[in-house]
């Protein structure tokens, strides 16, 4: 049995998913998500800057290159 758009709507919002959201997002022409994304990660990386040590940091960029790695390969530059 498939199951409707009603009720697949309905279940991603029991898990907190904004459906309303990611189609918004999604009607953004792609420069726009990608200049969207970039300030995010800016925004985090000044956060970052301000809340945690070097080392910290390091540590924390060792990790997702490592995660990263793990999901895509060695195509991933380091």
């Amino acid at each position: 049995m498939t199951r409707g758009a009603s009720e697949i709507r309905d279940e991603a919002r029991d898990f907190g998913v904004d459906i309303r959201l990611i189609d918004e997002n999604l009607r953004l022409p792609i420069e726009e998500r990608m200049r969207l994304h970039f300030e995010r990660a800016r925004m985090y990386q000044r956060m970052q800057a301000r809340t945690l040590t070097e080392c910290e940091r390091a540590a924390l960029r060792n990790a997702q290159v490592d995660e990263a790695i793990r999901r895509w390969g060695r195509s991933v530059p380091s």
